[in-house]
């Protein structure tokens, strides 16, 4: 499980095939700036569980939501 919580600062965030393979859960929590989530074909390939929440100018579900193999639960609050 890896939780952020007012960890990054940008627009967007970029998860590219070569990070957190294993990962099963991942929280993102607070992140008051970000408008865009872009999942690359081959990350994470082992999440199961996405929760997004007060991430209030999210503008859209994460790009490459489809890439998710595993996902079971997608949880936007």
């Amino acid at each position: 499980m890896l939780e952020l919580r007012q960890a990054h600062a940008g627009e967007e965030l970029c998860c590219d095939p070569s990070g957190f393979s294993k990962l099963k859960r991942l929280g993102l929590h607070e992140l008051e700036r970000l408008r865009r989530i872009r999942i690359a074909r081959g990350s994470m390939l082992g999440l199961e569980r996405l929760d997004i929440t007060a991430c209030t100018v999210l503008e859209t579900v994460p790009d490459g939501i489809e890439n998710l193999k595993n996902i079971g639960d997608l949880m936007k609050i």
